[in-house]
């Protein structure tokens, strides 16, 4: 029998950083890709996908210091699958969780239909929602370039809801099998309103112009 890939454990479970000694389609390369740096910092999961259309949501931290953002979601037991400190050079991104088990950053209410678990890949922007608004081109450049790697290996359908405010939310019904980009505002049962009044035609945008960048 062929023994399978090992991990290394590098550093202590409070710092989540581990060592992979090979590579796995589910975690992003870590080092210096399409404009950011991307290291590994795991936290706890929720478990495998129920199903559900392909979607990723977007997070807005309402806190600074991607470091110390990361603390508070690990505290939490709240971890989306990827943090981004989205608008300088070599953004930092840590993923947390990898891209075929769930986050943990919806509110799931007993009783009601899937939210973490449906097929939803998860991004906190370190930032405010009542700034994103004012958000710039080299902040959707780094968002935009994260998106598109992350779609590389979980096909997020193109496409957005509008990040208004207040946001028109989905259904219980028809979350599951939603599909393109949406934010935590958009969730049934969830009472949250980041990441604002976000931008998705310039998401889209920026989207595609890091594939033709980089791909």
């Amino acid at each position: 029998m062929t023994q399978g890939p090992t991990w290394k454990q590098s550093r202590s479970k409070l710092s989540g950083r581990t060592e992979r000694t090979h590579m796995d389609p589910n975690w992003l390369p870590e080092g210096r890709h399409w404009g950011l740096k991307i290291e590994h910092r795991e936290l706890p999961n929720a478990g495998d996908f129920t199903g559900g259309g392909h979607k990723l949501v977007w997070h807005t931290t309402e806190g600074g210091g991607i470091d110390a953002m990361w603390r508070v979601l690990r505290d939490k037991n709240a971890a989306p699958h990827f943090l981004i400190d989205p608008g300088g050079g070599d953004a930092p991104v840590y993923q947390c969780i990898p891209l075929n088990k769930a986050g943990r950053a919806l509110e799931h209410p007993s009783g009601t239909p899937a939210t973490n678990t449906a097929n939803a890949i998860q991004v906190e922007i370190i930032g405010f929602a009542k700034d994103a608004a004012g958000w710039g081109h080299v902040i959707y450049r780094d968002l935009g370039a994260l998106a598109a790697l992350i779609d590389h290996r979980f096909n997020i359908r193109r496409g957005y809801r509008p990040f208004t405010v207040p946001a028109k939310k989905i259904t219980e019904r028809g979350f599951p099998m939603a599909t393109g980009h949406m934010g935590h505002c958009h969730v049934p049962n969830n009472s949250h309103w980041d990441p604002g009044k976000m931008n998705g035609a310039a998401l889209m945008r920026a989207i595609a112009d890091a594939e033709k960048r980089y791909a």
